[in-house]
């Protein structure tokens, strides 16, 4: 009997291994992502790799795309460029492209650089498809929240009816943000002024990665400008807080212990108060200093924020 047991299951094995090393049918549709092979989910980016080439040696009869938002389902995007009513969707059914059927459609994704040949596409072999030009054509970087995802699914059919079906599934995480609190977006330096609690928020979703501090402008405060370089040990007035294990950071008053303490945090705050003071007792009159804080997270996605420092004599 164990002999037996040990046959099928050696047989099995077999059959198993000759499926997955199974070559693939040449004369069938196939698609190639060279850059996500496996068709793993991937993070939305305006210049992220995804081109998928699709390649159909009997021709091209049918070709469709169909979206799915999760979890918020389809309400937020009017579908102007599908010009089949039927395929446009609804608040809680999703649309549908129509590559081979719906010219303007076609003509659309053939403008955003997503589709390429985009007319004349019934028996074709072999066509491009960048999904992710696609997508940013579509949603751009602000109609979307945190954390949604999107999957498309692709449906090819051959003119010998051979069909073949994959999702490619995306997510998007929202840019940082970033916000001052304890002062305006114009602040008047002056010396008998409270900077007590200023300071800046970060928030990243997809995990801070840098921070730069900027101080410039064609009015910009000289003695400003040179504070920063000085205290930080940088030039033109431009500081990378992570650099130097955080010398720089530290140098300002900014922080406490190690600047790559933000490195992969989703949040983080930067006191000012230390470093308003001592540009007050550094600001010369009839100047105005532009202070850009730029945060960059591990996605590559940038924000940032400004505040105008304005010497206390100016404008009162």
């Amino acid at each position: 009997m164990k002999k037996i047991l040990f046959a099928l299951a050696a047989v099995a094995l077999i059959l198993g291994a000759c499926k997955k090393n199974a070559p693939v049918d040449p004369t069938k549709p196939s698609f190639t992502w060279t850059d996500n092979d496996s068709f793993a989910q991937m993070e939305i980016t305006e210049n992220m790799s995804s081109v998928i080439a699709l390649d159909v040696p009997n021709g091209l009869n049918s070709f469709t795309i169909t979206f799915r938002v999760v979890p918020d389902g389809f309400y937020r995007v009017i579908n102007q460029e599908i010009s089949i009513a039927a395929n446009k969707g609804t608040s809680s059914t999703p649309c549908v492209y129509d590559i081979i059927s719906d010219n303007t459609l076609a003509a659309w994704l053939n403008t955003k650089g997503a589709l390429s040949p985009a007319s004349n596409l019934l028996n074709v072999k072999s066509l491009r498809l960048d999904i992710g030009r696609l997508l940013w054509a579509k949603y751009g970087d602000d109609a979307h929240e945190n954390g949604d995802r999107f999957d498309l699914e692709l449906y090819v059919k051959d003119a010998n009816g051979n069909e073949l079906r994959k999702t490619a599934s995306f997510r998007w995480t929202s840019a940082p943000e970033v916000s001052f609190n304890g002062i305006g977006a114009i602040t008047y330096l002056d010396s008998d002024k409270d900077f007590e609690g200023a300071s800046v928020a970060i928030e990243a979703n997809g995990k801070i990665d840098g921070i730069i501090l900027k101080f410039e402008g064609e009015n910009a405060d000289p003695n400003i400008i040179n504070y920063i370089n000085t205290s930080a040990k940088v030039e033109n007035g431009v500081v990378d807080l992570a650099a130097n294990s955080g010398k720089a950071a530290k140098g300002l008053g900014l922080i406490t212990g190690t600047s790559a303490d933000f490195i992969g945090k989703t949040s983080f705050s930067l006191n000012l108060s230390s470093l308003l003071f001592n540009l007050c007792m550094q600001s010369e009159d009839s100047r105005s200093t532009l202070m850009t804080v730029e945060v960059t997270d591990q996605l590559g996605k940038t924000s940032s924020q400004s505040v105008m420092l304005v010497s206390a004599n100016l404008g009162k």
